[in-house]
């Protein structure tokens, strides 16, 4: 198998987070938020990447999970990986909130619903005499 090597200043990353998981006392809800400080270790390993945050952003995730529910939300926590001395962390963390869609309405459930709401102004159910 061939290998090739390619420097990059950082990588991308993308982490879905449960809801759930996210500490909720970390920045205050009111007055300065700061710079909130997240570590993320990879289940089953000692891997850790440091995650500094912007502490209104991490506020304004937090309002969010709390107006649509943890169930209706999908969290994601975004930044550039880089290396400083052996040590992984994020730079330009922040989050990232989805509302979930709700499930579809049956299509028969629709169509029933768009009949019962049709009403034209002046009709009756009588048939029009000419």
């Amino acid at each position: 198998m061939k290998k090739a090597t390619i420097q990059v200043p950082g990588i991308k990353v993308a982490v879905p987070l449960k809801p759930d998981a996210i500490p909720r006392n970390l920045v205050p809800m009111e007055g300065p938020a700061g710079e909130p400080i997240l570590e993320l270790v990879l289940d089953g390993s000692a891997l850790t990447i440091v995650a500094r945050l912007n502490g209104k952003n991490y506020r304004k995730m937090l309002k969010n999970i709390a107006e649509h529910g943890e169930d209706n939300v999908a969290v994601v926590l975004q930044g550039v990986m880089r290396d400083q001395g052996g040590k992984l962390y994020l730079e330009g963390a922040g989050f990232q909130v989805n509302v979930k869609s709700p499930p579809p309405v049956p299509a028969r459930q629709a169509a029933e619903n768009a009949a019962s709401n049709l009403s034209v102004p002046g009709a009756t159910d009588s048939p029009t005499l000419a």
